[in-house]
């Protein structure tokens, strides 16, 4: 009776084993062993450190950032004052040229009446009486220059009047000698008051010639005449031609 016992059993065992490993067997269930609170906590942990991490970021690029303004701002404050500078230079520069030409102006107006005032006393000088010399007219001075498209002429007279003529009346006339040998003459009739004279003590005069286009003028001889007369006369090259020669 024994036997029998026996083999009922390893058929039970075996069975048993069929139903835990075959094909009916229940399904294995795989489960975890960290609790659901603790990857929680986890989950939380690494998304703090994500957001850390991207607050520090945010942090450094608006730090930065304000950096980098300051640093404009700055930068435009530097431009600025260079501009005011550079604007306050060009106005001393401009300054000083005005001012150079001023003196220039100033410089050339005081010789102007530097030679004006020379050419007085000269004059002041020549009245001072002598003997033969009364009822005499002379030219102290004269010149012309080319003047644009005309020539300018200028011309100072002087006289000693005498008690029969206290008073010199004549006409000034002015020969214009062109490099081909020819000869101009100004005024070409006597009926022209523009270069009629009355000298007391002495006057100055001047005009315009206007030449003809073609003409090259050489010298100028200025003459004092009464009537037909020739008082006094002076020749002086013209300034600024191209055939300049001296007279004497």
């Amino acid at each position: 009776m024994m036997p029998v016992q026996s083999g009922s059993s390893v058929l039970m065992k075996l069975r048993r084993l069929h139903r835990r490993f075959g094909i009916a067997a229940p399904q294995l269930v795989i489960r975890n062993q960290i609790p659901w609170q603790w990857m929680l906590v986890t989950s939380l942990f690494w998304l703090c450190i994500l957001l850390i991490s991207h607050w520090l970021d945010s942090a450094a690029d608006h730090a930065d950032t304000r950096e980098l303004r300051q640093e404009i701002y700055k930068l435009r404050n530097e431009v600025g004052e260079l501009n005011v500078r550079s604007n306050t230079a060009g106005n001393v520069v401009n300054i000083e040229k005005a001012t150079q030409q001023q003196l220039a102006n100033r410089i050339q107006t005081l010789e102007r009446e530097n030679a004006a005032l020379k050419e007085d006393i000269r004059l002041f000088e020549r009245l001072i009486p002598q003997a033969g010399e009364e009822g005499q007219v002379r030219i102290d001075s004269a010149q012309i220059s080319k003047d644009g498209d005309s020539y300018r002429y200028r011309a100072v007279f002087g006289y000693r009047p005498s008690k029969q003529a206290p008073i010199y009346k004549g006409r000034l006339q002015l020969a214009i000698t062109l490099a081909d040998g020819s000869t101009l003459l100004f005024p070409e009739s006597r009926d022209q008051e523009a270069f009629t004279l009355e000298v007391k003590h002495f006057t100055r005069r001047e005009g315009r010639l206007e030449l003809p286009s073609d003409a090259e003028p050489v010298s100028a001889e200025f003459r004092v005449l009464q009537g037909d007369t020739l008082r006094s006369k002076h020749i002086e090259p013209i300034k600024g031609s191209k055939h300049v020669r001296t007279q004497n």
